[in-house]
């Protein structure tokens, strides 16, 4: 177990000349490949950044979203306050994406739970999690991970009334 091809730093060396000895032979090369599938919503740059005289590399840059997410102020905003961290805030939510919006609707509300003693309803939009905007993210799972470490407190806003129509997926109970 000694000689330099068995220490680590020597092997991540030689790595990283394997990684930089990787080129583009023809500069024609092309990168359609990297394209994203939602070509609707997002416009994926690439280009071409050289690095010496000698080589060239291709370069990913980051998406660019296409459109804006039309958010809503809410009716209600209320302080939502739970006993203990073990107790649920009796919610069951369910989400949809539409025009870059984000909608959250309540589907259940538990009897005598922290949800239902501020007055929260079946067919509640949810618009507003500790003064982030549900409506404006992208991921509903970025939404739930706000609900998810309200700890004791939430400061929720939502819009009264029903919310009908297709497209609805359940995103469970908290």
């Amino acid at each position: 177990m000694r000689g330099p091809d068995k220490n680590y730093a020597v092997q991540v060396k030689l790595k990283l000349k394997q990684a930089l000895l990787q080129k583009l032979e023809d500069v024609s090369e092309s990168v359609d490949c990297l394209k994203s599938s939602r070509t609707e919503q997002f416009l994926c740059k690439h280009s071409i950044q050289p690095r010496s005289n000698a080589t060239l590399q291709a370069k990913v840059v980051r998406m660019v979203v296409q459109g804006k997410a039309q958010t809503r102020e809410a009716d209600v905003v209320k302080e939502v306050k739970r006993g203990s961290m073990k107790e649920k805030w009796g919610l069951t939510l369910s989400y949809r994406i539409t025009n870059f919006s984000l909608e959250l609707v309540v589907t259940k509300v538990a009897k005598f739970s922290p949800a239902d003693k501020v007055g929260l309803q079946e067919g509640n939009t949810i618009t507003k999690v500790n003064d982030w905007k549900i409506e404006a993210m992208e991921h509903p799972q970025a939404a739930l991970s706000i609900l998810l470490s309200g700890g004791f407190m939430l400061s929720l806003g939502w819009l009264n009334g029903s919310q009908e129509g297709e497209g609805w997926v359940e995103l469970g109970s908290i």
